[in-house]
């Protein structure tokens, strides 16, 4: 993913449920060393001032020389409160202005930056602080010309097979869905890991948790929904869905919804579990799924390379927009863009 400054400014992400971001730097492993220091402001978003130009910007730490992509040299740990922005400039050691830009981060996936250096980049990383401690528990990514951010890589935990899907309680425990082992996954912010916490239906793919900390999966072989009480009692056929569910989304009412790969739909379960297997008609072979703050569903559909939109009362524009090529996931801002 590449921005340019002008673009990576106008497409802010909330932080949400964050105390902090703790900084590394580094520079990727085709660059020679240098010094530099990290400048920051936080604050909330103004769409009149995307920049904050004038504003009071603080040192983080002191002067470090930052070596190659392999390690990384602590600045320091920032703290933010939920719904702030993190906005870095990265200075040399004549107090040379090398980059400047505006960051948040909501659910990015994981990679390592280092495999693939680009040259000519600088590569600042970032680990999230979950909990007062600042541990990295998550791993995150934004690239521009200049600046490729992220944690250090790291293994937290051990999980079932094939896990495919994950989630995060309000808190902070860490959940996957695993595939091939029909079970769930939980890691504490402490650490504690039970490898299976849950039984599910027949092949987990992916799982959410509503504002109770109940956790559901979508289960592809199974055509079901499995539910798992925070204390871990499950009811692994709760509801049923269309033929193959790939995707799952919880409205701000805590309606269920599942997009339904090989029958072209989604399903609607009601919190008490009164399911609507085929509540909406989608374009071809659904996959991803997501909910704005209107409760407006959209699905991607992988196939027909469409976004179907269904309104809260089931209304469906089942080729809705257009996208690129096979379409897998969508995500939608705080804005209303989609993506």
């Amino acid at each position: 993913m590449f921005f340019t400054p002008t673009s990576f400014y106008q497409n802010p992400i909330i932080i949400e449920s964050l105390d902090g971001l703790t900084i590394y730097g580094a520079v990727a492993p085709s660059l020679s060393s240098i010094n530099a220091t990290i400048w920051y402001f936080v604050g909330t978003f103004d769409s009149t001032q995307p920049y904050p130009l004038n504003k009071n910007w603080i040192q983080l730490g002191t002067q470090q020389t930052l070596p190659q992509c392999d390690s990384s040299i602590l600045f320091g740990f920032i703290p933010m409160s939920p719904g702030q922005y993190l906005y870095i400039q990265i200075r040399n050691s004549t107090n040379t202005l090398l980059y400047q830009s505006q960051l948040g981060f909501k659910d990015v996936p994981s990679f390592n930056p280092c495999l693939v250096p680009q040259a000519g980049q600088y590569t600042a990383q970032f680990s999230y602080g979950i909990g007062s401690s600042g541990n990295s528990n998550l791993i995150i990514k934004l690239t521009d010309p200049i600046l490729s951010i992220s944690s250090p890589p790291s293994v937290i935990a051990s999980t079932g097979d094939s896990p495919s899907g994950i989630a995060i309680d309000s808190l902070g425990n860490v959940y996957t869905s695993n595939y091939n082992s029909n079970n769930i996954t939980k890691y504490s912010p402490s650490g504690a890991v039970t490898a299976s916490w849950a039984s599910t239906g027949n092949s987990p793919f992916k799982i959410a948790i509503d504002s109770l900390d109940n956790v559901y999966t979508v289960n592809y072989n199974s055509n079901s929904i499995t539910k798992v009480s925070p204390a871990g009692a499950a009811t692994a056929s709760w509801a049923s869905t269309g033929t193959n569910p790939i995707g799952i989304a919880i409205d701000s009412l805590g309606n269920i919804y599942t997009a339904n790969y090989n029958s072209n739909s989604i399903t609607k379960v009601s919190p008490a579990g009164a399911a609507t297997s085929s509540w909406a008609s989608t374009g071809t072979a659904p996959a991803g799924i997501a909910i704005d703050s209107l409760d407006n569903v959209y699905t991607s559909n992988f196939v027909s390379k469409t976004i179907t939109k269904v309104s809260p009362a089931g209304a469906a524009t089942s080729s809705w927009a257009s996208t690129g090529t096979n379409p897998i996931g969508i995500a939608i801002d705080p804005l209303g863009n989609m993506y």
